[in-house]
């Protein structure tokens, strides 16, 4: 019962979503198909026809939870005051994922921001390594952005993946994307978060930009369940096993 986004399999079939009117659901299943019979080699070139069918998904979805506003690309993402910014694919939405999403809401509260999450379509992933199909998503973007909208984020920014962005340096990441996109106040990543050509980009380094740039950095240490690291590998691994405990 898998389904397809690019080369990728969602790994878990989707559950019914009453946030979707026929029509949004039919323009799923187009969106699914136009994806699906993308080959490797013209993946990139499909990027811009899968944000035109899938736009209008989103839209009714923002219809019908006015508290999330989503952007396409950080170029349209409105300027808010005090962005506290988290960013990575986020897929599963998964309580690891969640312990970020907590934080920053927390900050926001402190401080009087608003929260940001910063997501990649596609998946790094499929990008980097078009010929790996071992990669399985948890989720379509339209089920992605209802789980986040859920969770309290209020400013989603969904920008493009490609080659060419893949190639940005650390630096080039953080001034191009980060600050001059969205301008954050405090940045909260994953004990884990990589960035920049290469994943040349750590913890230290980002610390090291905030303090040259003018931004705060916070990291949030690996959340144990029953001493295992949640992530949404592991997750994928778990599901792939029938292991739903």
């Amino acid at each position: 019962n898998n389904y397809w986004v690019g080369n990728a399999p969602v790994l878990a079939p989707a559950k019914p979503n009453n946030l979707f009117s026929p029509d949004s659901k039919q323009e799923l299943q187009v969106c699914r198909k136009t994806i699906s019979s993308t080959s490797s080699s013209s993946l990139f070139i499909s990027i811009l026809d899968f944000y035109a069918v899938c736009s209008s998904i989103f839209a009714h979805t923002l219809r019908t939870q006015e508290h999330l506003k989503t952007y396409f690309g950080v170029s349209s993402f409105k300027g808010v005051g005090k962005p506290i910014l988290t960013t990575g694919t986020f897929d599963g939405v998964h309580i690891g994922h969640r312990h970020i999403i907590n934080r920053i809401k927390q900050l926001t509260d402190e401080i009087g921001g608003e929260t940001v999450l910063l997501t990649f379509e596609p998946h790094p992933r499929m990008v980097l390594f078009p010929d790996d199909h071992d990669l399985k998503l948890l989720n379509t973007p339209a089920e992605k952005q209802e789980q986040l909208a859920k969770a309290g984020i209020e400013h989603l920014v969904i920008h493009p993946f490609t080659r060419e962005f893949s190639k940005k340096s650390a630096m080039e990441y953080v001034r191009e994307l980060l600050v001059d996109g969205i301008a954050p106040y405090r940045i909260v990543v994953g004990y884990d978060h990589h960035f920049g050509k290469n994943r040349e980009g750590d913890f230290s380094l980002l610390q090291e930009y905030g303090e040259m740039l003018g931004f705060g950095v916070e990291e949030i240490p690996a959340q144990m369940i029953d001493e295992v690291n949640v992530s949404s590998t592991k997750i994928r691994k778990a599901l792939e096993k029938g292991d739903l405990a």
